[in-house]
């Protein structure tokens, strides 16, 4: 625990304060639980001893020295290794078959007694896990037990554990698994919620919008969330200037210093052009749209478009709590990967991914390249990742400018199992990056009180650079 200090503290302080009422009732379960467990029919005294001194380690409201809470809750958690040592130490021969069985007792009574799996971030968690070198079943288990399946437990187990531990675990975790096979998921979206209704606009952002596109406007927010609800394949795509300038076949280079290459403007020009060879992909919209209008007006019809700039405008309204939903419903749909920056890969609280694929970014991380120097790499590992779950849809969260546009537009045709959703710099923020003025110095104030606030890490402590 010590060691992860650093790198846990705000979301530690956060995670727990917003928990302390959880942990009166995980306390009961814990004692419950320990009933069953132990030979004389109730909790000894030293067990229930950890259990007090767990609640006392924890906070209420008081903001206090995270570094002394951390310090506290390690004194408990060696009083619980010593009290666990002693009493499989007095179990029977006919009860202790092995070391293993001493070693699960012992994980599963430690994490009962302590009440872990819901008290502790999950960095915490695996780091402790690491830390007791038990490399057993019933650790897994009952971490699956105490954690909704919109925490995307399952896919973050196997992205974090030792690859020695992933291969014994692979089959329960994916007997586990809260999300719908890829076979069923007609079945799932065939609900008789009714559809959220969008009407045709011709205006919007303060402009009259081209007549090439069918722009379809209304509750985009509750449109988005039914979509990931249901369960069933989506796709989106962002454009910005950055797109447009490409399609207008202008020669730039934009605000992250991503050159507008011909080629990739050719393919982006191609998609952008043709419906049909993007129609599995929801096209999105923001304001630049307007300096673009007399362009545009020239193009072939464009098909449907949604003025909404995706996950990024549902930042900041209600402190964020769209946002929460949305992700929610994004983790509950199948395992998560990243595409992106290597400081997105850091952001496992908001992100909840089982798979990363780095994207270069020369801005930020001082990387060689791009996303379309390096788009054959990144599409190799996609595929990659889609392969890993070949029963599941995998939802890719992708960030890497306008060549990313190209590369989810062919991947989604490619990959029609999974779902791919341009994210851009909406979570750059998060990790401490600066990217755009939205997610500046102001966002953490912003969002304080609501339900992104244990989002953040914003430190290098893993040493990727950026």
């Amino acid at each position: 625990l010590s060691q992860r200090k650093a790198s846990v503290a705000d979301s530690y302080v956060q995670a727990v304060e917003a928990r302390a009422e959880a942990l009166l009732k995980a306390r009961a379960d814990a004692q419950e639980a320990l009933w069953d467990l132990s030979a004389e029919g109730s909790p000894s005294d030293a067990e229930d001893s950890l259990i007090k001194s767990l609640l006392a380690a924890s906070p209420t409201a008081d903001e206090g020295d995270v570094a002394e809470r951390t310090s506290a809750l390690r004194k408990v958690l060696q009083g619980a290794e010593d009290e666990l040592q002693n009493r499989t130490g007095q179990r029977s021969p006919e009860q202790v078959t092995s070391k293993k069985d001493v070693q699960e007792q012992q994980v599963q009574l430690l994490y009962t007694t302590l009440a872990l799996g819901k008290a502790l971030p999950m960095s915490i968690q695996i780091a402790t896990l690491h830390s007791l070198e038990l490399q057993n079943f019933s650790y897994a288990r009952h971490l699956l037990k105490v954690h909704s399946a919109d925490e995307a437990l399952v896919w973050q187990l196997e992205a974090l554990l030792p690859a020695a531990l992933v291969e014994k675990l692979r089959p329960a975790l994916w007997d586990k698994a809260a999300w719908p096979l890829t076979g069923k998921q007609a079945a799932v979206s065939s609900s008789g919620t009714s559809d959220v209704e969008l009407r045709p606009i011709t205006s919007d952002f303060g402009c009259k919008l081209p007549s090439t596109m069918a722009v379809r406007g209304g509750n985009l927010g509750a449109y988005m969330l039914q979509k990931l609800r249901r369960q069933e394949a989506f796709n989106f795509v962002r454009f910005g200037d950055g797109e447009w300038m490409c399609v207008d076949g202008q020669t730039f280079q934009n605000c992250d210093n991503l050159h507008g290459y011909p080629e990739m403007c050719t393919e982006l020009v191609r998609y952008t052009k043709d419906p049909a060879l993007r129609s599995n992909v929801d096209m999105m919209f923001g304001h630049h749209t307007c300096l673009f209008v007399e362009q545009i007006e020239h193009y072939p019809r464009l098909g449907t478009w949604y003025p909404v700039f995706g996950f990024m405008d549902f930042l900041r309204p209600e402190k964020g709590q769209v946002l929460a939903d949305m992700m929610a419903a994004v983790r509950s749909r199948g395992p998560v990967v990243v595409v992106g920056p290597a400081y997105l890969n850091r952001l496992h609280a908001a992100l909840g991914h089982a798979g990363y694929v780095k994207v270069p970014n020369a801005k930020f991380c001082n990387d060689i390249g791009d996303a379309w120097t390096a788009h054959e790499n990144i599409e190799n590992g996609v595929l990659a990742a889609s392969g890993r779950f070949p029963d599941h849809s995998v939802q890719f969260l992708a960030a890497g400018g306008m060549a990313m546009k190209v590369i989810i537009m062919k991947m989604a045709s490619v990959l029609p199992k999974d779902s791919f959703f341009d994210i851009g710099s909406t979570f750059d923020g998060f990790a401490g990056v600066q990217s755009r003025d939205y997610n500046g110095a102001s966002l953490k104030a912003d969002l304080s009180g609501g339900p992104l606030m244990g989002w953040f890490s914003e430190h290098d402590v893993e040493g990727v650079g950026c």
